[in-house]
């Protein structure tokens, strides 16, 4: 069996323009359900085409398969189009779409992790 591999996971609040009460509970009630332990959880501001939101860095412990077949589920869940992971060697971020479509994300240096122990 593969050993799991640890991500990042960052994930926006707002459903379209705005952040719905109880988003934040949710998305880390749904993350739990899907990937169980949550190693870390972070918060922090951004933008999604041009919208400020806040948005939450969660680390998770999974096989990669099931990362890429969980994400977009994920995502149609909390009605957001993404959610990007970390890639495997920590360099980039992967956008995984409510659609099923990936693609990647950019740098993490553009968009660093905010997680302290990480």
């Amino acid at each position: 069996m593969p050993t799991p591999t640890l991500y990042v996971l960052s994930i926006g609040l707002n459903v379209g323009s705005h952040e719905p009460a109880g988003q934040l509970g949710a998305t880390l009630r749904a993350t739990e359900a899907v990937f169980g332990n949550l190693h870390e959880v972070g918060m922090g501001v951004s933008e999604w085409e041009g919208v400020p939101e806040r948005f939450v860095q969660i680390a998770v412990r999974t096989e990669p398969a099931y990362l890429a077949s969980a994400l977009p589920v994920l995502a149609r869940t909390l009605a957001q189009d993404a959610i990007a992971a970390t890639q495997p060697d920590w360099c980039m971020w992967d956008l995984f779409y409510a659609t099923g479509r990936r693609t990647h994300g950019g740098a993490l240096s553009e968009r660093p992790i905010i997680l302290k122990g990480t």
